[in-house]
């Protein structure tokens, strides 16, 4: 099962958007502005089965005017609005635990919902134009199968203390922060792996992209990372010559790269190629986590990621086999011939665009 970002992807106009922001803009192609909205601390109305529509529609209302003013106001209020919107969305999610709500509809909120209705996360960025900086926060409501009631976990970034995130399991009081703009859900021996792609604008020269994994327990325990990547001695994004971590070991795969340029890091159908023995590569097409490789622009800039980057039509992918994410390095990121009415095939995300 693929989930895109159920909002939209377009990028609000707003002062955080400064020169830090530029491979975001390239990216995007075109920038829709956001309402500047400005007003008191939410307000919500209460929810009777009278008037539910009504009182979905005026919190609606609110959500969407306390989160547009997240990026309309200056550095030294964002957090501020941002923790109004928090609260204001943390009403809702308990009042409506279990039921459906329309956070979708809320401009530019990363919002995701699992396929068997086991969680839903709301999810934004707070950007510091002052430094360049963007923090993260998430709301994730997760269902308890055992006593069927709801669990609301407040989770904010805490990558910038986490300096090996490739190796640690994080809870969401340790959440490694990021924007996720796609999640894919997959199945292995009972266990449902729910994985984020995502973005994390870094806190030095380099940003980063990264895919992460997260379960979830019967009693709805949330555990951030899993080893379920099989690299086969290689590191993910590079040529292998770097010190590749034991698979046992990883926990989730982060790609760094330059401040001034972006990365493919998607959700597609795509041809890769298997070899096996002495025999022709045989050719094969399946939904793949699909990623450019990564290069310094110069081999003495090795050590420093602030200069890495695409290498350019040169592609790796993770294909999900035998319950593990296995990494290809023969890969044609081409459209492929439509598939027949009775091939199964999931849709693709749009381009990223980060909805900072």
């Amino acid at each position: 099962m693929f989930l895109m970002n159920l909002s939209t992807t377009r990028i609000p106009a707003c002062k955080a958007l400064g020169l830090f922001w530029l491979p975001v803009l390239l990216w995007a192609g075109s920038v829709s502005p956001l309402r500047a909205a400005w007003g008191s601390h939410a307000v919500l109305p209460p929810m009777s089965g009278d008037s539910l529509s009504v009182a979905q529609d005026a919190c609606l209302v609110e959500l969407d005017r306390l989160f547009a003013r997240i990026y309309a106001c200056d550095d030294s209020q964002r957090r501020v609005v941002s923790d109004s919107f928090c609260r204001a969305a943390k009403q809702v999610l308990a009042q409506y635990a279990g039921l459906d709500f329309p956070f979708e509809r809320i401009r530019n909120l990363s919002y995701f919902k699992a396929a068997d209705g086991r969680f839903r996360i709301l999810n934004w960025g707070i950007p510091d134009q002052a430094d360049g900086t963007v923090s993260y926060k998430a709301l994730l409501q997760v269902r308890n199968d055992e006593t069927q009631g709801h669990i609301l976990y407040d989770m904010s970034d805490m990558s910038l203390y986490q300096p090996y995130p490739e190796q640690t399991v994080c809870t969401p009081e340790t959440w490694w922060g990021a924007y996720y703009y796609a999640c894919i859900e997959k199945q292995d021996k009972g266990t449902t792996y729910y994985t984020f792609l995502g973005w994390n604008a870094g806190q030095g020269l380099y940003q980063q992209s990264v895919i992460e994994v997260m379960t979830i327990t019967p009693d709805g325990q949330v555990r951030f990372g899993a080893p379920v990547f099989s690299n086969h001695g290689r590191v993910p994004g590079l040529d292998g010559s770097g010190l590749s971590i034991p698979d046992e070991d990883r926990q989730r795969v982060v790609f760094r790269f330059g401040k001034r340029t972006g990365m493919i890091l998607r959700y597609d159908y795509q041809t890769y190629f298997v070899k096996t023995g002495r025999k022709k590569a045989v050719q094969k097409k399946d939904n793949m986590i699909i990623f450019d490789k990564l290069m310094p622009q110069q081999m003495a800039m090795a050590d420093d990621y602030a200069y890495y980057i695409p290498q350019g039509g040169v592609y790796q992918a993770y294909v999900w086999l035998d319950g593990c994410w296995d990494l290809q390095l023969d890969v044609q990121a081409r459209n492929p011939e439509k598939p027949r009415a009775n091939r199964k095939r999931e849709n693709p995300p749009p381009l990223f665009v980060p909805s900072l």
